[in-house]
């Protein structure tokens, strides 16, 4: 979602031509979300969830949905992928949690200037940053947002990267530019499928290590879409039973390439994306017009990514109007036009100038 659709849906209030549901496809713009509830213009779930005798808020993942403890429950999310970045296993100066100085000091063993991140570009990196980073720098409940330290760390380490995918690809091919590529970006919606597309990046056993931070490595829940029920709307019931359709054993016994919520089907979903108990003729498959046997995972590979899925606390960040200001700063830095102080606060009084015209606390 970004700000032309915030104002399309404000003109058509004015118009008195209010959609019934509003469905943001592949992602969840907190922003948006909180934009739109501060504003009346969608209806918190809970009472609907709570009269249902149908939805239970312990049948469901508690991470995703803790129905008993929200204050409000705005918008219905039916699955996601859990996103992350996956090394050799075989590195072993690579962890399953790094912090930011970690990887800084990792790279300047590599060498500053190589590539070993299949964020190729100085705009791709920053951008990933932002993705696993941005619910931390932004708080909307009060408006603020903190690029700091780390953010600035970022910046430093993204100016020794090609400024574009055309630009490392040049570089990369010539020989001009190094290239050894240790970190791929991984979106787990099923376990095997993407342990072997895995395991094809990095030519041995993965390891999932996540995006560096300074409290250590981050992997993000990323919702697959989200379901919102505009306010005082007639037809009430027929939306909440279409938005609930997504969340009943049967929709969500069928998600094999993203991770349902009701915790039934994830157990369902755990076992039949691990290909447990396959035969070995079964699990051979066609990938990029290959053919590779699909591993199968094994308990301690399974149970290790579900406890990382199950404690996932931070939401893919994605919005728009904040990404522009992000990079369009970012760029001043790399261009020398501003110090890697003034790009950080440019961008923390820009977001928090946005934040002030879209959320009423701003």
């Amino acid at each position: 979602m970004n700000d032309l659709a915030l104002l399309n849906l404000e003109e058509a209030v004015l118009a008195g031509d209010v959609p019934d549901l509003i469905y943001e496809a592949d992602g969840l713009d907190t922003i948006f979300v909180t934009a739109l509830s501060d504003t009346n213009s969608i209806v918190d779930l809970r009472d609907s969830i709570k009269n249902d005798g149908s939805i239970k808020g312990n049948h469901y993942l508690t991470n995703i949905y803790d129905l008993h403890e929200k204050d409000s429950i705005f918008a219905v999310i039916p699955s996601f992928t859990f996103d992350t970045y996956v090394a050799s296993a075989l590195n072993s100066d690579i962890t399953r949690n790094w912090t930011l100085d970690d990887f800084m000091n990792y790279k300047l063993q590599i060498g500053p200037n190589t590539v070993i991140m299949d964020s190729y570009s100085s705009y791709d990196f920053i951008y990933q940053a932002l993705v696993f980073n941005g619910s931390s720098w932004i708080d909307i409940d009060s408006g603020n947002a903190t690029f700091g330290a780390d953010y600035k760390s970022y910046l430093e380490l993204a100016s020794h990267l090609p400024g574009s995918i055309e630009e490392f690809n040049e570089l990369g091919m010539t020989g001009q530019i190094p290239v050894n590529i240790h970190l791929f970006y991984t979106p787990i919606g099923n376990l095997a499928s993407d342990y072997l597309v895995s395991w094809k990046k990095v030519t041995s056993q993965p390891i999932n290590v996540g995006f560096p931070t300074n409290t250590g490595s981050d992997r993000v829940i990323h919702p697959t879409g989200a379901l919102m029920m505009c306010s005082d709307r007639v037809a009430a019931q027929g939306c909440w039973d279409f938005i609930k359709s997504f969340l009943t054993k049967e929709y969500q016994d069928s998600m094999t390439n993203s991770i349902p919520v009701l915790q039934s089907s994830y157990e369902t979903w755990k076992t039949n994306t691990s290909y447990e108990g396959y035969s070995e003729m079964e699990l051979v498959m066609t990938v990029d017009g290959q053919i590779y046997t699909a591993p199968q995972l094994g308990t301690d590979k399974v149970d290790l990514l579900s406890n990382m899925i199950l404690s996932g606390d931070k939401y893919y960040f994605d919005n728009p109007a904040v990404q522009e200001i992000v990079l369009r700063n970012a760029s001043d830095y790399f261009e020398g036009t501003v110090s890697v102080d003034e790009a950080a606060a440019n961008t923390e009084r820009e977001v928090e100038e946005y934040l002030k015209t879209v959320l009423k606390n701003g």
